[in-house]
């Protein structure tokens, strides 16, 4: 019988080499695996009789080897009580030509990182199928431009408080770098001043969100939020809730309201940063300590949809028009962004008091202006792709249409959205229409050839170049360019006479189409 062979010793040349520490998040390679695999299964055995000897010679001995369904050798044969096979064995195995899967590391399978993964994009979302390939190349660039982003953000840090303001050099630069995605939170609360808003407002987060949540008046903006954050990002993995709950997503129910009073309201404030208060003064600071609990207990969830009704209930009630299925889209990506819900708040309220206060109107009353003179800019500055759209019987803002509807979101990428959004919040919401302007720029000419070569060469249908504009969009990964342009455009139309005379014009045609018709 041959004798079998020593395993490898720790010392000498039976030593393993060390192993170079790995990157976060990535999997453990094959020899990783068979270490771990090793020491597991020895100490498994430490104490357990050896298996039996075996002829490890012999190929006819069909026990040495695991054989598929089809009586075909898979491997060596491992004894069922975990005993490590022998150096013989290891030997005679075939190598692996794949890595080993392994399961997902809990708290990094969807956290925004800002680099995304293979499945989904760097805020969250998930990648189609016939998106992989070209999200693959576009993620190898992501290293040189988080570095670019990072000397953009030290300069920015650096830079005279003038050069920091709006028009300066080094916002410029941030704007057009784009913000580092770790800071981007922190950096957008600045430039929005989040902070300043919320010191100069009487009224706590909590207090509004208690109004919101809690007031018999805004029962029907509750039951109007809850359908619209469902259905606001319904793709989105973190917007997705699993049980059905049937309340407003408090911590304990509340079944009456009291306004707090100005006396109350300094204390309220004060206890809205505690996760578990036990002083209650009266019945509003009671409803105002659970606001303060509920507001700090989401960074434990994964889903973030009580999250996000409770922010939008909140701005409900501050809004003096009350809820906008707008609120929804934006506060989903600030709370995707800061992992913040008082954070996102008072950010959504800059968003909807002082950057597009249009985008959150009732009656879509300034969306209808926006499109008006989107439509007068193509026509200006793209007059043959504005012609093509004529003949097709489509408006040129319904080729952008999620680009003025929801800011970007759902309709790019989350690395597009995230770089317009930077440009938004550092030079302005009068970006938006010239980055939609200058995407059609670069993507038209190929919509409208993919367009001909689903339809007719000839006469291009409407269904066929909207369906086309949607597909280049939604692979419009690379934004710097369009960014670039849209920012000093929108400089550009600052100054200029013509473009203030066509906003002008598109808000009267659209008073215009809101009048009602004479008697």
């Amino acid at each position: 019988e041959p004798v079998a062979m020593p395993a490898p010793t720790e010392s000498g040349r039976g030593r393993p080499a060390e192993m170079h520490p790995r990157r976060p998040n990535s999997p453990p390679s094959t020899r990783e695996v068979r270490m771990l695999t090793a020491l597991e299964d020895k100490a498994a055995t430490k104490h357990a009789p050896r298996s039996p000897d075996r002829d490890v010679g012999s190929d006819d001995d069909e026990s040495m080897h695991s054989v598929d369904s089809h009586g075909a050798r898979i491997g060596p044969y491992t004894p069922e009580r975990g005993a490590p096979p022998s150096y013989e064995h290891v030997m005679l195995s075939p190598m692996p030509t794949e890595p080993p899967s392994t399961p997902p590391r809990l708290g990094h399978h969807c956290s925004y990182s800002g680099e995304g993964g293979a499945e989904y994009d760097s805020l969250g979302f998930p990648i189609p199928d016939w998106l992989s390939p070209r999200y693959e190349e576009i993620r190898v660039t992501f290293p040189a431009a988080r570095a670019k982003q990072l000397t953009a953000l030290e300069a920015y840090r650096a830079a005279a408080p003038e050069s920091r303001a709006p028009g300066g050099e080094a916002r410029l630069r941030l704007a057009l770098e784009g913000v580092h995605p770790l800071h981007r939170g922190d950096v957008w609360c600045e430039a929005l001043d989040a902070d300043g808003k919320r010191d100069a407002c009487s009224v706590s987060y909590d207090a509004y969100l208690d109004r919101g949540a809690c007031d018999e008046a805004m029962a029907s903006a509750r039951d109007a939020i809850r359908r619209d954050a469902e259905n606001a990002f319904a793709c989105h993995p973190r917007f997705a809730r699993v049980v059905e709950r049937k309340s407003f997503p408090y911590l304990r129910s509340c079944s009456s309201f009291k306004d707090v009073g100005d006396e109350d309201r300094d204390d309220a404030r004060s206890e809205s940063g505690s996760v578990a208060s036990s002083r209650a003064r009266s019945d509003a600071s009671a409803i105002s300590s659970t606001a303060s609990r509920a507001s700090k207990a989401q960074l434990t969830d994964y889903c973030l949809l009580d999250a996000l009704e409770r922010v939008c209930a909140a701005h409900a009630a501050r809004s003096p028009h009350g809820h906008s299925a707008a609120a929804c889209t934006v506060a989903g990506v600030l709370l995707l962004v800061t992992e913040d819900e008082e954070k996102s708040f008072w950010m959504l309220t800059c968003f909807a008091e002082d950057l597009v206060p249009w985008f959150f109107l009732p009656c879509h009353t300034g969306l209808l202006t926006e499109c008006l003179a989107f439509d007068e800019l193509v026509r200006v500055k793209l007059p043959s792709l504005a012609r093509t759209c004529a003949l097709a019987c489509v408006r040129p803002s319904l080729l952008c249409a999620g680009w003025l509807a929801k800011l970007g979101a759902n309709a790019l990428p989350g690395e597009s959205v995230s770089r317009l959004w930077d440009a938004l919040v550092l030079e302005g919401g009068d970006v938006l229409p010239h980055a939609a302007v200058a995407f059609l720029k670069v993507e038209g000419d190929a919509a409208l050839e993919e367009a001909r070569r689903s339809g007719d060469e000839k006469n291009v249908t409407g269904a066929a170049l909207l369906d086309a504009t949607e597909r280049r969009a939604a692979a419009h990964f690379e934004t710097d360019d369009v960014v670039a342009d849209a920012v000093f455009q929108a400089r550009a139309a600052r100054e200029c006479v013509e473009w203030a005379r066509a906003k002008a014009d598109a808000a009267g045609r659209g008073a215009a189409r809101r009048a009602p018709p004479a008697p």
